[in-house]
């Protein structure tokens, strides 16, 4: 029977290790060649050609609605992939720019449908069941949605955890299943999502099942190196662990890009730039290595190198709109104009804002640098749904509401947003992001004290633990608080001290800087800031990031 299918959506549904294909079908009025199909991988046969058993019913996924594409994610955290179906049925009385209520449960022909994975097991696999009411997913939409781009990062490192731990589930053996279970976890601690020392135990407890199971894998040696980098943040015995593999497999891509991120957060950016070097030697089309040198590049303003890279990048993934927008971004980091981005702008789908969070942070820089108050507010106030924008939205909503005289509400958010970050620091003493939105509170509530107390609490945290993106960091916010305390002079002096020092800064970065929105009306700044020669290019050096630390 002939279908039009409409999406296919590639998963491993069974946790088999195979991956299975789910087909969306649409258009035809008949329902049953609407019906979705879901193939089952039951392996390779003797020649290695894969076979698959259409099991769409079986699973409760043979649906028959007029759907577009399918994304699996895990909704009720517990540990298994759910899925969400985009429904469009274009018939010919349906007008798709009309929205009914969210209790309007008679006009939903378009209405995307979630549904529930629960284990069935007698036939030891999944069985998906619509949830749809029950999760308040009552809207009518005119769905067009794939699964590229809808997760954060911290929901994709979870949905790695489930299938991976579903995986050593199935064969407590699988050793390289562990390691990378490992890596999974300690990404979640090291980037901040879980800072528990309950989520670090668990990496712990992964890397040394893996290592017990198969000690001389180089591949499960590589996810050791991962456990002391993100897990420990022990850098020195990361590189130095790293340097031994090397030593076994000199010509190990992904150990030489390993090494090299380990590098960077040392501050050793020679290291770190040879290393990718000799990567690229190696394998010219290697993504992660591209991307990495042209971040180092990117550090030190070698705009022209770095733009090389990045178009390599985007056309080997032509098919990726991130690795358009970061191209995007680095000629106007280069030129300071957004004429080339807002070209390309126009032929992005209007959600893209929401969808592409440097889209956003684009769309938010362009309003900044035309002044633009009203867009500016309106891009913080509905931030993408993914990515650092939403983490920091907020604070910036409030910092421009007061610069703009809405003191009610940029103190009462202020106030809700020092509560959370309280609650969180009470949790995590020594996550980073938590403690820059105390910080950051503190300043715009107009407690001074307390602000530079959490300053000092950054220092120190870096003294015991540094790391070079976090220690510049940490540097360039100086004259951010400043700014948010409202001492203007102190902050201008700040940031001339910076420039004598050739650290990192783009061309007009501080003049669309939000958190310096105090400061855009002064003559000085300005001119600092849209200064040609600080965004010319200075040597790759290496940091010394204890004195750097030092630095009042």
């Amino acid at each position: 029977m002939g279908r039009w299918g409409r999406g296919v959506c590639v998963i491993d549904i069974n946790n088999d290790g195979l991956a299975d294909i789910y087909v969306c079908n649409t258009i035809y009025k008949d329902s049953l060649r609407r019906r979705n199909l879901l193939y089952i991988n039951k392996g390779s046969d003797k020649d290695g050609i894969p076979h698959f058993t259409d099991s769409a019913r079986e699973y409760g996924l043979d649906i028959d609605l007029q759907s577009t594409m399918a994304s699996f994610f895990d909704y009720d955290n517990d540990g298994d992939l759910d899925m969400y179906l985009t429904v469009n049925e274009a018939s010919a009385g349906y007008n798709p720019n009309r929205f009914g209520g969210a209790a309007n449960k008679t006009f939903t022909p378009s209405r995307g449908r979630l549904y529930q994975n629960d284990w069935n097991a007698d036939g030891q696999h999944p069985v998906f069941h619509d949830v749809s009411d029950k999760a308040g997913v009552t809207r009518e939409g005119f769905g067009h949605a794939g699964p590229r781009g809808v997760s954060s990062a911290e929901e994709l490192h979870q949905q790695r955890i489930a299938l991976l731990s579903r995986a050593v589930q199935l064969d407590p053996r699988f050793a390289l299943a562990w390691a990378r279970l490992s890596s999974e976890h300690a990404r979640m601690y090291f980037y901040g999502f879980d800072r528990s020392d309950a989520r670090r135990h668990q990496a712990q407890h992964a890397i040394d099942r893996a290592l017990a199971l198969s000690p001389d894998d180089l591949a499960v040696r590589s996810e050791l190196g991962n456990y002391y980098y993100y897990g420990l943040r022990d850098y020195a015995r990361a590189a130095d662990y790293l340097e031994g593999v090397l030593q076994v497999a000199p010509h190990h891509v992904e150990i030489l890009v390993q090494l090299a991120w380990v590098r960077r957060r040392q501050g050793q950016w020679i290291e770190a730039t040879t290393l990718l070097n000799r990567a690229l030697a190696i394998d010219p089309r290697n993504i992660a290595a591209l991307k990495a040198l042209a971040g180092n590049l990117r550090t030190f303003r070698h705009w022209e190198e770095a733009l090389v890279l990045q178009r390599k990048v985007a056309a080997l993934r032509s098919d990726d709109l991130d690795e358009q927008i970061e191209l995007q971004y680095l000629v106007w980091s280069q030129t300071g104009s957004f004429d080339t981005y807002d070209a390309w702008r126009r032929t992005l789908p209007g959600d893209a804002v929401q969808r592409l969070p440097l889209v956003w942070y684009m769309d938010l820089g362009r309003a900044a640098a035309l002044r633009d108050f009203a867009t500016i507010v309106g891009l913080l106030e509905a931030p993408p749904a993914r990515g650092a924008a939403v983490f920091h939205a907020k604070e910036l909503l409030a910092l421009v509401l007061l610069s703009k005289g809405d003191r009610v509400r940029a103190l009462e958010l202020a106030q809700s947003l020092q509560r959370e970050a309280l609650t969180e620091l009470r949790r995590q003493p020594d996550n980073l992001r938590w403690l820059e939105r105390s910080l950051v509170t503190h300043a715009m509530l107009g407690e001074p004290q307390a602000a530079w107390a959490d300053y000092e609490r950054w220092r120190a945290l870096l003294i015991a633990q540094p790391d070079a993106f976090d220690v510049e960091s940490f540097l360039g916010f100086r004259t951010s608080l400043y700014a948010m305390l409202g001492d203007r002079d102190l902050a201008l002096q700040s940031m001339r001290e910076t420039l004598k020092q050739r650290r990192v800064m783009v061309w007009g970065y501080w003049a669309h800087d939000l958190a310096l929105v105090s400061l855009w009306d002064d003559p000085r700044f300005l001119q600092m800031a849209n200064d040609p020669a600080n965004n010319a290019p200075i040597p790759i050096a290496n940091w010394d990031l204890p004195a750097m630390l030092k630095s009042k």
